[in-house]
């Protein structure tokens, strides 16, 4: 079986949890930008499905938690 290549890495690797979500609202293209600058190779993030089926990045319930950068 073949893995994919983050799962065959040597030693530690980088990843960033919603983005660089302590410096930019996370799940952003600020926030993902940011952890690439950083030197992250891999970022997690949240994809959704609307009611209509549409794929959206979110994580939360409501917008509070995003709007604190603002």
């Amino acid at each position: 079986m073949e893995y994919h290549s983050y799962l065959q890495q040597q030693g530690i690797s980088i990843s960033a949890h919603r983005g660089g979500s302590l410096e930019a609202p996370e799940n952003t293209l600020e926030a993902f930008k940011y952890s690439l600058d950083l030197g992250c190779k891999y970022i997690e993030t949240d994809v959704q499905l609307s009611s209509d089926g549409i794929p959206y990045i979110f994580h939360d319930d409501d917008l509070k938690l995003s709007l604190i950068h603002i």
